[in-house]
């Protein structure tokens, strides 16, 4: 749905990894799921040892200045 955000899709994430009870993630996101990953390692700092990004890419435009905003 048009409603899920890149905070929905993190969220499921956090209920996965909190299911399985891990800690100190290599986490691996490749395209729309390097979005979510660095979602993820943002609210999670502690949660990850390791991130890595695949071809991710950040149109140009106020869209991705809000998207890094919400990083800092």
């Amino acid at each position: 749905p048009a409603e899920y955000s890149l905070e929905h899709y993190a969220a499921d994430v956090e209920a996965i990894v909190a299911h399985l009870g891990a800690r100190a993630l290599r986490l691996v996101g490749h395209s729309l799921g390097a979005l979510v990953a660095v979602v993820f390692a943002a609210r999670n700092p502690g949660a990850v040892e390791r991130l890595v990004l695949v071809d991710i890419r950040l149109r140009s435009g106020p869209s991705r200045h809000r998207f890094l905003d919400r990083l800092r």
